[in-house]
């Protein structure tokens, strides 16, 4: 009963080749999205919603505990710069439940557990300090109708005064 304007943007072309053929009318773009302004895909300057899943493979445990590094895990940044060059009125954020204890890694390679959840403390504060106000939950998809009983971090933030209301199961 709405009309949507939808604008997509992955850098795998498999993916922007799926999602075209079942999303006809949206925009696609196949490009990374750190060398992606938002301006230049969304020259509307608004987005009624932004779903947004960066990267959880230097967040997750089934990495085995491989080292990482810090910059490896600074793609959620990228959600602040488009919030704050776009007027975006919702938020929608997926990732792995490890991704709430995004904080500094030490010379090792290893997330430096007295200091877990510090870099996503920020992250949240910056999305508050730009208007958004946030909840997040993390959900299993067997309860929301799934085939799996994969866990997975939500994150929803709206920035037009409107109430954060989760989806019953």
């Amino acid at each position: 009963g709405f009309r949507m304007k939808l604008v997509a943007i992955n850098h795998n072309p498999v993916a922007v080749d799926t999602h075209s053929r079942n999303h006809p009318t949206a925009r696609h773009y196949c490009v990374d999205v750190d060398s992606t302004r938002p301006s230049d895909v969304v020259p509307e300057g608004y987005l009624d919603l932004l779903m947004a899943s960066p990267s959880c493979v230097f967040f997750s445990k089934a990495r085995g505990g491989k080292p990482v590094h810090d910059q490896q895990r600074m793609a959620p940044w990228r959600i602040v710069d488009w919030c704050t060059e776009l007027r975006v009125k919702c938020l929608l954020v997926e990732n792995v439940p490890e991704f709430m204890n995004w904080g500094p890694c030490g010379k090792s390679g290893k997330p430096l557990k007295k200091r877990k959840g510090e870099f996503f403390d920020a992250w949240v504060e910056a999305l508050r300090r730009i208007g958004f106000s946030c909840d997040w939950k993390v959900l299993n998809a067997a309860n929301y109708g799934d085939a799996t009983t994969r866990e997975r971090f939500f994150l929803m933030a709206r920035s037009d005064g409107q109430p954060i209301v989760w989806p019953e199961q």
